[in-house]
Formats: C-alpha cells, structure tokens, sequence
C-alpha cells in the first residue's frame, strides 16, 4: 500500500487530516472500523454519494472520557485499473459538532442526505 500523508492544523479549530491516494489500488484503509474497534461509537450525521464509489461522510465520534468530534471520511474507489482511488479523513478534535442541517445550508448542491444513497 502507498503511504499516506498526515497533517495535524489549529486554525481556528485542532484537526488531524490523513489522506492517501494511488492509481488503481483498492482501498485498504478504514479509520471508522478502526475506532469502532476500540470502543468509540461512529454514527452518521450525513452523507453525499456520487454514483456506487464515491462518497463524503460526516460523523460524529463518541469514544468514554472523551469529547465527541466530527470526523469527515472522503473516498472514491478507482473504477478502472488507470483511475484514482483516494481515502481522507479529517478529524475537528474541538470545533462545533455540525448537524445535517448545518450541511445542507453550508453546500446546498452537495445533496446531503441522512444516509448514504448509491445510484
């Protein structure tokens, strides 16, 4: 698997951003399991689907003795072995968690949704 870059910023809010990308490659990484399997609780406040391999999710993450963030997941699977799959995720450790409603006012053309809707 390619390497993925890592970059933590605190303008205004602390973030972590983790994004990978690679010409034909499935994608290997996921941060939600990864957290659920150490005891936090991933619930979907919203979801953008473009077509069945691309999708933006907004999350929020409850884990014990922690304050909830949000975490924003981004992928696209490559549809051809000459196409890019990529993979980000972006975690506000201390903003505002955002609502759906947020969402759809921030990026009405994004088609928000409560779930994620694959044509």
């Amino acid at each position: 698997m390619d390497p993925f870059t890592a970059t933590v910023t605190a303008d205004p809010n602390l973030s972590l951003n983790l994004e990978w990308m690679a010409v034909g490659e499935p994608i290997e990484l996921d941060v939600e399991s990864a957290l659920t399997n150490r005891g936090a609780r991933v619930t979907m406040i919203a979801c953008a689907s473009y077509g069945a391999s691309e999708s933006v999710v907004v999350q929020r993450v409850d884990m014990v003795g922690h304050t909830p963030f949000a975490m924003t997941v981004a992928s696209r699977h490559a549809p051809t072995a000459s196409a890019t799959s990529y993979y980000t995720v972006s975690a506000a450790l201390n903003g505002p968690l955002p609502t759906l409603a947020d969402l759809r006012r921030a990026d009405p053309d994004a088609g928000w949704n409560a779930t994620c809707v694959y044509d």
